[in-house]
This record gives C-alpha cells, sequence and structure tokens, in this order.
C-alpha cells in the first residue's frame, strides 16, 4: 500500500508498509501476519546480521548508499503518463531512499547508489506520484538467530532448547538442565565439569563430584556415602563411582557372607575355605547345608578352642550339658561331662575308675584305669587325696561296691559320678562319708541295703547330690549335720528310723547349715520312709519343688516347706506299672513347682525341666 506523505516541486516523498512479507521470528503463525499481535522485545541481536530491531519488529537492513533521486521525464503533454526512472542500487547501510518521479513520459535515470525512483503517473493535475521502494534485500530472507520467550521455545533447538532472561536460545539455564558428564551450568549457558561438591548436590542420584579424575557427578566417592544413602549397598567402587553390595567378602554381612565379586553381590557361603578366606573375626567353618553362614562350628569335633565349650550347639560351641554327648565326642572313657562345674568334658587324665569283675579281684586291684580299673571305692578315694590332678571318681556296675569314706583332697571337690547302674551297698558301714572339710559331688549312683546311714556329711563338709538313690538303709537315708549342701533330683525311700541327738526321722535329717555356705534342698522325692520322712533343726533353710508322701510318722517336722511349690501328704498318683516314683498326667505335683531358682536343668532320669507349663515337684518330670 502506497501513501503520499508530502509534495514539493515535483518530489514526492513516500513511505511504504511492510505489510505480510517480513514475518516477525518467535511469533506464532495464527499471528505472523499481524503486526498489531505479533510484535517482539528483543534486541537487534536477535535479528541476524541482514535485520534489525524497530519498533518492536525484526525488519532488512536498508543501503547506506546515495539518496539521488532519479531525474524524472520530461512533463508529458496533456497529462501524459511518464516514463518511471531507473531503480538505484541498494546501499549496504541504511534503508533506501526513493527516487523522484520523472517529469513527463520520459524516465529520468537511476540515482547513484539509492533506490531509483519508479517511472512517474501522470496525476490528473498534470504531475506525477511516487513509484515503489526498493527495500535492497528479498523481504523473506531468513535471519540465522532466532528470538524466543519464556513461554514460548517452538523457535529453539534441540542443542540450545532453553530461553534466556535476554531472550536468546542457550545450553542451559541451571545445573538442572546439564547432563552428569558436565553437570555445572555456567555464565555463558554452556554445560561444563563440577570441581566442587556443592557442583552436584542439588543431584538426586548422582550428588558427589569426582574431583580427582572425570569431574563428573557421580553416586559416590568414598563407602561413607553409600552407608547414607542405601545400607545394603555399602560400598563404592572407585572404578565407576556406583555404590555395590560387596567388592570382597570383608564388606558383607554375617547372615550373607561371601562376596561374588563377578556380581559385586553378598551371598551364602559353600564351604570352610570361603570363611576362612574372609578374614577378621569371621567364624571358620560354613553351614552350608542351612543357614549358609559362617558359623563356630558344624560339629562338636570343631570345638577345640575353648575346653569348657566342647560341644556344638546351634552351631555355636558351649558347655556340655550331658554325659552323651562328651561321650560322643571323646569315647566312652570316661564320658563325662562336668556341667556340675565348667562344663567340660572330662578327660582320661583327670580320671580313676572302679568297677568290680564279676569274678571278682585281688585286693584292691588299680592302677586305677579304665583298663585296670580299682575294686574298691576307697582305693580310689586314697589316691585322689594326694594326685591334684585327679579329680573325678568314675563308678561302674557290674557288682554292688562298697562304701567309701571322702576326706579332704586338696582343697579340691572331688566328683564321683556313676555308670552303668553304679551301686553301694555298704553293708555295716556308713555307705558314703564326708569328713573334716571335704567337698564331694555325687551323681548316678545308688546307696542301698546298708545297716547303717545311707549317706551322711559331718559338719564343715560340702555335699552335692544330683540323681542319687537312697532307699533301704537301715538307720535312715541321708544326714546332713551342719554341713553345706545342694541336693536336687534324688531319691530317699524305704529307709528305717535314724536319730540325731533328740530328733528322729527315715528319710532326711537337716541340720543347720554353716553361715554363709550353699543350702539347697530343691526337687526331691521322700516317700515311704519308717519314721518322718524329714526332720529339721529350726534354722534350716526354705526348701521348694518337694515331693512327700506315705513316710511313717508324718511328712516333716520343723521344715520350712514351701508349700506353693511342694506336695506333702497328699496322694501323688504315681504311675502304679513303673513300680517307682515316676508322676501321671493327674498327679498334683505335676507343674506345680513354678519360680524355684536354680532349676536343675533335667531330673532324675535326664529329661530336661521343665517339660510342661511349669517343673514338676519331685525327682521326677512327668513325660507325656
Amino acid at each position: 500500500m502506497i501513501r503520499v506523505l508530502s509534495r514539493t516541486v515535483g518530489v514526492v516523498v513516500v513511505l511504504v508498509s511492510l505489510g505480510a512479507g517480513l514475518t516477525p521470528l518467535g511469533c506464532k503463525l495464527a499471528t505472523k501476519d499481524n503486526p498489531a499481535v505479533c510484535v517482539s522485545d528483543m534486541d537487534s541481536d536477535n535479528c541476524g546480521p541482514n535485520g534489525t530491531c524497530v519498533n518492536h519488529m525484526c525488519v532488512p537492513k536498508g543501503g547506506a548508499g546515495g539518496a539521488g533521486l532519479g531525474k524524472g521525464g520530461g512533463l508529458g503533454t496533456g497529462g501524459a503518463i511518464g516514463t518511471a526512472g531507473a531503480i538505484g542500487t541498494a546501499g549496504a547501510g541504511g534503508r533506501a531512499t526513493p527516487g523522484s518521479g520523472g517529469e513527463g513520459a520520459s524516465a529520468g535515470a537511476a540515482g547513484n547508489g539509492g533506490a531509483g525512483g519508479g517511472g512517474g503517473t501522470e496525476s490528473p493535475d498534470g504531475g506525477v506520484m511516487d513509484g515503489p521502494i526498493d527495500q535492497g534485500v528479498p523481504m523473506d530472507a531468513p535471519v540465522d538467530k532466532p528470538m524466543c520467550t519464556a513461554n514460548e521455545l517452538s523457535a529453539c533447538t534441540a542443542d540450545k532448547p532453553f530461553c534466556s532472561s535476554g531472550g536468546r536460545c542457550v545450553v542451559c539455564l541451571t545445573n538442572a538442565n546439564c547432563p552428569v558428564s558436565a553437570p555445572v551450568c555456567g555464565a555463558d549457558n554452556t554445560c561444563g565439569p563440577c570441581s566442587a561438591e556443592t557442583d552436584c548436590s542439588g543431584r538426586m542420584t548422582t550428588p558427589h563430584c569426582d574431583t580427582m579424575t572425570t569431574h563428573v557427578c557421580v553416586a559416590c566417592t568414598a563407602d561413607a556415602q553409600c552407608m547414607t544413602a542405601d545400607k545394603t549397598k555399602p560400598v563404592c567402587n572407585q572404578a565407576t563411582h556406583v555404590c555395590v553390595p560387596c567388592l570382597a567378602s570383608k564388606d558383607c554381612p554375617d547372615a550373607n557372607p561371601i562376596c561374588d565379586t563377578s556380581k559385586q553381590m553378598c551371598k551364602g557361603c559353600a564351604s570352610d575355605m570361603e570363611c576362612t578366606a574372609r578374614g577378621g573375626s569371621t567364624p571358620p567353618h560354613c553351614d552350608s547345608t542351612v543357614t549358609k553362614t559362617c558359623v563356630e562350628c558344624t560339629s562338636s569335633a570343631q570345638c577345640t578352642a575353648d575346653a569348657k565349650k566342647p560341644i556344638c550347639v546351634k552351631n555355636a560351641c558351649a558347655p556340655c550339658t550331658l554325659d552323651m554327648q562328651c561321650a560322643t565326642k571323646l569315647g566312652a572313657n570316661p564320658g563325662v561331662c562336668m556341667f556340675h562345674q565348667d562344663g567340660h568334658c572330662a578327660t582320661d587324665a583327670e580320671t580313676l575308675y572302679v568297677q568290680k569283675p564279676m569274678a571278682g579281684c585281688s585286693g584292691i586291684g588299680g592302677p586305677g584305669t579304665s583298663a585296670s580299673p580299682f575294686c574298691v571305692p576307697q582305693a580310689a578315694f586314697d589316691m585322689a587325696a594326694t594326685s591334684p590332678a585327679k579329680t573325678l571318681i568314675v563308678l561302674r556296675g557290674g557288682v554292688a561296691l562298697a562304701n567309701f569314706e571322702a576326706a579332704p583332697a586338696h582343697g579340691t571337690e572331688l566328683s564321683v559320678i556313676g555308670q552303668d547302674n553304679a551301686q553301694i551297698s555298704p553293708g555295716a558301714n556308713v555307705g558314703i562319708h564326708l569328713v573334716g572339710d571335704a567337698s564331694l559331688y555325687v551323681r548316678g549312683v545308688t546307696v542301698s541295703g546298708g545297716t547303717d546311714i545311707g549317706i551322711k556329711a559331718e559338719q564343715n563338709t560340702t555335699l552335692r547330690m544330683d540323681r542319687v538313690y537312697v532307699y533301704d538303709n537301715t538307720l535312715g537315708g541321708l544326714v546332713l549335720a551342719k554341713a553345706s549342701f545342694e541336693i536336687v533330683n534324688s531319691v530317699f525311700a524305704n529307709n528305717g528310723q535314724g536319730v540325731v541327738g533328740a530328733a528322729s526321722f527315715g528319710g532326711v535329717y537337716v541340720g543347720t547349715p554353716p553361715m554363709g555356705k550353699v543350702a539347697r534342698f530343691n526337687f526331691n522325692t521322700v516317700v515311704n520312709n519308717k519314721d518322718k520322712g524329714m526332720a529339721c533343726e529350726p534354722s534350716s533353710p526354705s526348701m521348694g519343688g518337694l515331693l512327700l508322701y506315705g513316710n511313717a510318722t508324718g511328712e516333716s517336722v520343723n521344715c520350712a516347706i514351701d508349700a506353693m511349690t511342694s506336695q506333702s501328704g497328699g496322694n501323688p498318683m504315681f504311675q502304679p506299672t513303673t513300680g517307682d516314683y515316676h508322676l501321671t498326667k493327674t498327679s498334683p505335683c505335676t507343674d506345680f513347682a513354678k519360680g524355684i531358682m536354680p532349676m536343675p536343668l533335667d531330673d532324675f532320669d535326664g529329661n530336661a525341666r521343665p517339660l510342661g507349663m511349669a517343673a514338676d515337684c519331685g525327682a521326677y518330670e512327668f513325660v507325656p
């Protein structure tokens, strides 16, 4: 569209609207032809080398050439149309200046460097109108650097996908726009390497900067960073800077102790060699069949480091609790578990053997080995009194043994263990007699048929008994004459009347123990004795878990028996078929002895205590 701006002596100056020939870049297609809507606030730099910014519009640059006017032709006669002037050539600078229309029908010559005027058209009044403007460059010439806004990025390309505050398409605006390989957005809006930990701190999976080598953001540079991120992957692989479960077996937890280095994953063990190679405090053996973990032991044969823990229990070396455990590990000689002391398995080096052969023996026999045992117990006790290494005497059954007297033995407790139904028939003597300040432990022995007292512990001695059967002794079963004692799981039955001072008894007499010494009488059965079951001095200790029944002149006198854990006098409902004192399910003793401590590990038969909700009173646990 052409508008006449002014007119002077044959020269007409005109301006031409740009119209739709130049599309303002960055505008939407729907409005690109409407300059009133499609405008840009970008600076001139965004209009490319061939454009400039005018009134928020990118327009081509005009020439800076001469402003000469084409000379019009002579004035036409009678208003004839003048001939158009020649077109001037566009300069390199500003906008071209149009030439003036020719005078008359003849066209004027083109101005030097400027855009020549168009051929004059005769005006109605004999003048001429201005010709069209030559813009100097094509109206649709491309611009090499598009403009953008934050809300309209369609002009930006994949390599520069973000719009800066200055309206330029750039690689990045913040670190978050950059990849881990070039994690830092610089002042020039390009991505580059990291140089400090803070450069990567905003990244979720790669929050640390490898400042030593690659200068990229990584998952880790130290193990401590992995422990914080994921406790199941506590190790930083320095080659890949990735947190992994393990690089070596020492990195793995005890539950999966071996590292599969090809997968950098922890797994269960398959052999002792793997556990040994793991090093450190790792147990040396592999439980390859169940837990797949490194353990202290898988058999008792592996428990050799600590003599007090000779038995493998649940993959750990522990003290023995049963004679059978030691017999299985070390053999039948002696086949004794010293659970009453420190839990070690006894050895031949500490043992003297007593056994009377069926054919009898000459003298006392000896020298007390398993192959050549003593024939009489007293010979073993006499040797033990002068041999500090000999602290165990094994009495083996077959033929009943004679009585013995236990004297002090170099300040050490002697242990007497009966095997194969070992029995002492004392005749006219006390079956087992403690004198001086002797200390004796007796287990698994029967003392019966004597015409004196079955067992007697004199004042200042210490007697411990477990699973001892004392019956049919004429002058009573057991006398504790101001001795220290611990008696459990034992039976006193059918013994005759004994007398201590003015007190008579049948089963057990309990004197006042020494001050500060142990005094326990728990989980014992006292039945069918021919006098009172128990007689005690008034200051005797409290006793619990007892079963007293059927004693001729009463169950007890002056004894502090705990009625909450003991049964005294009522029918205990023994099993009728066994002929002994085992309980039935309906016995009032079943699950009755609650809260007595310490509780023995087992009962007279070696059954664990308790088998039910609570321990049973008496020497036997009820076994369903």
